[in-house]
């Protein structure tokens, strides 16, 4: 029997905003520390995620503190909690843990290890964690609006890192019984983090923000990627040939131009596109709490770009012709600059107020916005909190005025001072703005009146309405969450946390790298089931949403969906429902004009059409974009002949892998829009990162053998859900794993699929001894070192870089290079061996590495160059 230990972390917590800086001090002029906080509580800042040790209580507003986390002029947000605590757990007590990661009979879920509910006894120990719950007048009790960290230790070792959801509590004669709880592994914290933010809610940085001009929109649409990142410092903002409202068509004598109008192609005729990983960057340092690795910071997810399409036609709805102008403002933490205010006077004495939070219903803080402007030109007026949720909304102003909104806590975490102030108008305006933030509070709990506290003024940097390209105004409508959850389906991923990083890894690279443990002797084979694998007859790959008018055309004439993927073929025959597994994601057929001969030119493009040649919305757009040369001079701009254009397309390029594959942004196998055929060395969406999986689960042989066993303590706290279990000689696939921890009872779900499509057609057999202790021993920004043991009987051994074959070598080290800085790459090692005259090869052994970033440039003195690598200063 194991000894179970549960710990929980932060019974107290609260959270505030510190509001005053001493070294080594926290200090919160509204807070009353002496009556909640106890000496060992841990405080953590919120932004940066330092965490240090309360020492002492000086006062009410004031902790002496560990380390000095909180540093000026940072008035940060701060979470103080209890250390972990250990809980009292009833001594026959079974807790039981349910872990699956992959599960075949819903793959497209992201799992997370969770216990059924289990019960702590109300012992005096108890009692003070949950400070007594069940008494509703106990101020400063147990929050259970929260879910609390806590670990699970197994004899001492740690065995799950996660969460407590606290249920309810059991009374007897009125006094409290038991705890119930639940237990939740540690990815769950994702979706609480994200709650309901939307893409335009994100911290993009000033510097992907432009000018919205011909002249910016020309060279983000024709210019190499060299000298987009000379110019506006990376190419994360492109520019591709989609159309939001003409229907553009080619003939030798009139050349380039609208079907309707009659016009030729124009910079406002076009809208920007943002690269998926920058969307990535800035849910980081959005959420600085999280820190989204592993996939998202490889070379092929860098392929993948979505287009700026927040509104049908012209960007934000302008008139004809542009795009509206627009002023606008963030009042913010002042951890980012540039600053968008300059905080001019305050009453109260608190300075600038910036970094304050609203931890409390009763109060509030009044923001009045004094807009100064000579001109007579109508504008509008709309203020927006980071949520996304609307704080003001005024249309048609003109001249000076004053508009006031409130700001109040809108959930039962404290809320930002975040919002935006945006102006935006028909025509540029010359105008200065200032804000006026007055804190205010109840006078008592049982009053409603609110009276003054302090107030804080500020003046906008720059007021003027002007036409600049935001990033994110032009989001478009997504949820942060919605949009991860559809990056998750499309290229099936595995979530799980990896320390202080959550860790995204593709399916189809991270099952096929587990260990191999037998663990026949342990298994209880009295009783076992053998069960149908998968419940449904067919699944069905598809995108959400199909609006332009070329695809919808195509799926009406070929009868078969554009980009979709059924399987099997036969699925009818099978019984059973259909499984759906749809991306939240706008799925566009491009096309190569011709001319009025039939002939092809070297236009390739997209337009946002619906069937009637009306502008239309869709979902978000994902795509990827090819440097197409204007060989015969056939597309222009604005009267300008350009030698190259950005060309939207369903096929990346070819960095996908290694060998020079290239990835369909489609489930189907289709014909190339622009080559007008299926393309040598490409894979889609689903061959790519679902076959492996589907194959498994409707073969005839699939089997989920369903045991228990009773697994030794070495093990349970040691497997990986990509390891692989052998019972009898026979290899397993690991579905699901429910242990209870204080019987070592185990459930397993196994499927019998040791060998995956793919890897047979590479030659993989699994009883071929594989290639063991795969290091990375150094690497730089563009090279890695690798390293393995030697495996007797083998010919040579091949290094699969990204899912293609990298290099071939008879020895045990290699350096993968040239590579990209800052950049993740799968690498897998897989044995060669000649069996009877046959070249087979054995599993893969796989790592996930990281470059390092490029050298910093520091200073450059005629031909010497001083980079920084580190802590090192080399001279080159």
């Amino acid at each position: 029997m194991q000894i179970i230990e549960l710990y929980i972390k932060g019974y107290n917590r609260i959270n505030g905003s510190a509001k005053g800086f001493t070294a080594n001090k926290l200090v919160d002029t509204t807070a009353e520390f002496t009556q909640i906080i106890a000496i060992g509580d841990i405080v953590t800042n919120l932004r940066t995620n330092e965490v240090a040790k309360i020492t002492a209580v000086d006062s009410d507003t004031q902790l002496s503190i560990s380390d000095d986390i909180f540093v000026s002029p940072n008035y940060d947000l701060y979470r103080i909690e209890s250390d972990y605590f250990r809980a009292d757990l009833f001594e026959d007590e079974s807790v039981v843990i349910t872990d699956s990661l992959l599960n075949v009979k819903d793959i497209k879920k992201v799992f997370t290890p969770f216990s059924q509910q289990f019960n702590l006894p109300a012992s005096k120990l108890n009692n003070k964690l949950f400070r007594h719950y069940e008494n509703f007048n106990i101020e400063n009790s147990f929050d259970a609006r929260y879910r609390h960290d806590a670990i699970i230790k197994l004899n001492g070792i740690d065995y799950k890192k996660g969460q407590i959801q606290f249920k309810s509590v059991s009374l007897k004669d009125n006094k409290p019984h038991a705890y119930k709880v639940v237990f939740y592994g540690d990815a769950v914290e994702l979706k609480e983090v994200l709650g309901d933010t939307k893409l335009s809610g994100l911290n993009f940085p000033n510097s992907l923000n432009f000018e919205y001009n011909s002249a910016n929109i020309f060279n983000l649409f024709t210019n190499t990627d060299s000298q987009i990142t000379s110019t506006y410092g990376s190419t994360d903002v492109l520019v591709p040939n989609i159309q939001h409202t003409k229907n553009m068509r080619y003939s030798t004598v009139d050349g380039y131009k609208d079907d309707i109008t009659d016009t030729e192609l124009s910079y406002t005729d076009l809208k920007p596109a943002i690269r998926c990983r920058a969307i990535i960057e800035a849910i980081n340092n959005t959420f600085p709490q999280i820190n989204l690795t592993g996939f998202f910071n490889s070379t092929p997810f860098s392929n993948i770009y979505m287009w700026l399409h927040k509104n049908e036609g012209y960007i934000t709805n302008a008139v004809e012709g542009g795009s509206r102008f627009v002023s606008r403002s963030r009042f913010r933490n002042p951890d980012d600059n540039p600053l968008d205010y300059n905080w001019t006077s305050s009453t109260g004495g608190v300075g600038d107020i910036r970094p304050a939070y609203l931890s409390s219903p009763f109060r509030r803080y009044e923001v009045t916005i004094n807009i100064s402007t000579v001109a007579t030109d109508n504008y509008d007026l709309l203020v927006t909190h980071r949520n996304g949720a609307t704080l003001l909304d005024e249309t048609g102003l003109s001249g000076p005025l004053s508009k006031t909104f409130r700001l109040t806590q809108t959930h039962s975490n404290p809320t930002a001072l975040d919002f935006t102030v945006q102006i935006t108008s028909d025509n540029t305006i010359a105008m200065s703005h200032t804000l006026n933030v007055a804190y205010q509070q109840v006078l008592s709990p049982l009053s409603p009146s609110f009276i003054l506290v302090y107030t804080a003024n500020y003046t906008a940097a720059n007021s003027d309405v002007s036409n600049e390209f935001i990033i994110a105004d032009q989001m478009p409508e997504m949820k942060v969450m919605d949009f991860l959850s559809g990056l998750f389906k499309m290229f099936n991923l595995v979530v799980f946390k990896d320390g202080d990083n959550i860790d995204v890894q593709r399916a189809s690279f991270y099952m096929n790298i587990g260990n191999k443990y037998d663990i026949t002797k342990y298994v209880d084979m009295s009783t076992s089931n053998i069960e149908r694998l998968f419940p449904y007859k067919e699944m069905e790959f598809k995108f959400k949403s199909k609006k332009s008018f070329l695809v919808q055309y195509s799926d009406e004439i070929q009868g078969i969906p554009f980009s979709q993927e059924n399987y099997p073929e036969t699925g009818a025959e099978f019984d059973g429902g259909v499984y759906k597994v749809e991306l939240p994601f706008e799925k566009m057929m491009y096309e190569r004009l011709s001319d009025e001969f039939g002939n092809q030119t070297y236009i390739g493009q997209g337009a946002m059409l619906d069937k009637k040649f009306d502008p239309t919305i869709g979902a978000p757009l994902l795509l990827a974009i090819a440097y197409e040369a204007n060989t015969n001079n056939e597309l222009t701009i604005d009267g300008t002949t350009p030698t190259h254009y950005r060309r939207p397309s369903n096929l990346t390029g070819f960095s996908w892998a290694a060998g020079y594959r290239r990835m369909q942004l489609n489930f189907g196998l289709e014909a190339d829009e622009w080559l007008g055929e299926i393309p040598s060395q490409n894979t889609n969406l689903f061959e790519e990162n679902y076959f492996d999986y589907v194959e498994s689960v409707f073969n005839k042989k699939g089997r989920m053998l369903k045991v228990d066993a009773y697994l030794p303590l070495s093990l349970i706290t040691k497997y990986k859900l990509n390891d692989r279990f052998i019972i009898n000689n026979t290899s397993f696939r690991i579905n699901s794993i429910k242990t209870n921890l204080l019987t070592n009872k185990t459930q397993l779900e196994l499927y019998n699929k040791e060998e995956y499509a793919s890897q047979i057609n590479n030659g993989q057999v699994a009883y071929l001894d594989r290639v063991a202790q795969l290091t990375s021993p150094s690497k730089t920004s563009t090279t890695i070192d690798l390293s393995w043991t030697a495996v007797t009987g083998v010919v040579g051994y091949e290094i699969i870089l990204n899912g293609g074959v990298l290099a071939t070598t008879v020895g045990t080290s290699i350096k993968a290079t040239p590579l990209e800085p800052d950049t993740t790459y799968d690498i897998s090692v897989r044995a060669k061996y000649n069996v009877s005259g046959t070249d087979l090869y054995s599993f893969d052994t796989g790592i996930t590495v990281t470059t390092l970033p490029p050298p910093v440039a520091l200073a450059e003195d005629g031909d010497t160059l001083i980079t920084e690598v580190g802590d090192t200063i080399i001279l080159e």
